[in-house]
């Protein structure tokens, strides 16, 4: 599955604005990247920029609204054998690109984009600010994070950590061949069987997530969660990022941490913290199966 067939870019304008006789100001873009643990989201009504457009209006404030659907699961952050990788962020990236090359002709001011995503679309956000602008310019102006910055297990995956997933997901769909013929049987497959191997391993505690890219991350030596805020600190092309936190954004997904044991969590700790991070970090990991029990809403 290609990108012309997962990558979906929703656009939200006043009326007014998109009038031939309209002459006025270039309107700001919020463009909003869903959350998901890279595995799930979609634009949908809970990820629809309509609403905060309409609100806009209301403020006599008018803004244009974008959201993105991107690939995710194996299908968006699978690296293979043939050492292809992070295709949910060049869904991004175009995205992003498509709004700095067309927004202007919705009335929308290329430079003055901000965006703003929720968990695994803030998390995407800081690994764009990592990312080195393209040739044409900042995709965007200002970043909003909620719920959602680079956490330990979150880090990018080393290579010997990305073919390990791989190797899961092969075992995980009965696929025994190796090398090229394994990876052909792989695409070969019917893309249903594909996310129903993905969820059986985010069951088991498993993850689909980004893996290490010069492309992305540029040539730093070690890019470990715990020298991200001075990495993305570097970043010279943004003003201005607003970090908070969204209700109930751990419960929601409470029941599939139940199946992944400290031990699991611990490793991706350690593993990706630089040499002078001190040692009790990795140490003190947080015991997931005694987090609060959910009460219901009375």
């Amino acid at each position: 599955m290609d990108e012309y067939k997962s990558l979906i870019l929703q656009i939200n304008v006043p009326l007014s604005f998109l009038q031939p006789d309209s002459v006025r100001e270039k309107l700001p873009v919020l463009l909003y990247i869903h959350g998901g643990g890279f595995v799930l989201g979609k634009i949908d009504l809970q990820h629809n920029t309509a609403y905060m457009v309409e609100q806009s209006i209301l403020d006599d404030q008018p803004v244009i609204g974008a959201s993105i659907q991107y690939r995710v699961g194996p299908l968006g952050f699978l690296y293979t054998s043939e050492g292809e990788r992070n295709f949910g962020f060049y869904d991004q990236r175009n995205a992003l690109l498509w709004i700095q090359k067309f927004v202007t002709g919705f009335g929308g001011a290329k430079e003055n984009v901000t965006v703003f995503g929720e968990s695994a679309g803030a998390m995407s956000i800081c690994y764009h600010i990592l990312a080195k602008a393209p040739e044409t310019g900042p995709l965007f102006k200002r970043a909003v994070l909620m719920s959602g910055s680079i956490a330990p297990s979150m880090a990018p995956y080393t290579l010997p950590e990305a073919d390990k997933v791989y190797e899961n997901l092969l075992e995980t769909l009965n696929i025994e061949e190796r090398g090229e013929t394994g990876l052909e049987e792989l695409r070969a497959l019917d893309v249903q069987k594909i996310v129903e191997a993905c969820s059986e391993i985010i069951k088991t505690g498993g993850q689909f997530s980004f893996v290490e890219d010069s492309n992305w991350f540029g040539h730093e030596e070690s890019v470990t969660w715990d020298r991200l805020p001075e990495l993305i600190g570097k970043c010279e092309w943004i003003d201005e990022i607003v970090l908070g936190t969204t209700g109930f954004e751990v419960p929601l997904h409470y029941l599939s941490f139940l199946n992944i044991h400290t031990k699991q969590h611990r490793v991706p700790c350690s593993c990706h913290l630089s040499p002078s991070s001190p040692p009790p970090i990795s140490q003190r990991p947080y015991p997931l199966n005694s987090a609060p029990r959910m009460l219901p809403l009375s």
